[in-house]
């Protein structure tokens, strides 16, 4: 009895030792998401456009804090989120699938910060642009961009590049006390509409 009680012991906490660094895998795979560089046109924070949900999965570390149906229930977002302790910055992963063959059309970065706090997002483009640089930045980089867009009535206006495979808010929106600004990884060449499918709020 003696044996077997230390065996089952030692199984119990083997087990638990499994269960408790299977469930912290997501916040290292996140964190290191947020320091992936973002290739315009494919992919951000270690996501390829053309992945399948499982790839996002294992790429991120684990399930999605939750899974939103948009557009009528025609599109879904995969929402990861990785936050600093202390509040002083948050990002959001939105990853966008509208059809299963199609895989992920869309990689949104939704990146908040306190004013004192650096950007949190450390990747850069292929060009050298990092998520929250001045619009000053972003022209010099880019160029005028090809069209300005609204993701809902209540956002920011967004810059539009349609050759690139890009849509993000050049700067920062600045609220009482968080600065937030937007990054979105999509197909080049799309349609209007196609774009309104994949970047709309609601």
């Amino acid at each position: 009895m003696g044996d077997k009680a230390v065996f089952t012991a030692a199984l119990v906490g083997a087990l638990l030792s499994l269960f408790v660094s299977g469930a912290g895998v997501a916040q290292p795979s996140l964190e290191r998401a947020r320091r992936q560089p973002i290739v315009e046109g494919e992919s951000a924070a270690g996501i390829r456009l053309g992945d399948s949900e499982d790839a996002v999965v294992a790429a991120l570390g684990g399930p999605p804090l939750r899974s939103e149906r948009l557009i009528g229930g025609t599109r879904e977002d995969l929402v990861y989120e990785l936050g600093e302790p202390s509040g002083d910055w948050d990002i959001t992963i939105r990853v966008t699938f509208t059809t299963a063959e199609m895989g992920a059309e869309a990689i949104q970065l939704i990146i908040t910060r306190r004013p004192s706090a650096a950007p949190p997002y450390l990747g850069r483009t292929t060009r050298g642009y990092q998520p929250g640089q001045p619009i000053e930045s972003a022209r010099a980089l880019y160029g005028s961009p090809d069209s300005v867009i609204l993701a809902s009535s209540r956002s920011a206006a967004l810059w539009w590049y349609r050759e690139a495979g890009i849509v993000f808010l050049p700067g920062e929106t600045v609220g009482h006390d968080r600065n937030e600004t937007r990054f979105i990884v999509l197909h080049p060449f799309l349609s209007p509409d196609d774009l309104g499918r994949l970047v709309a709020d609601r």
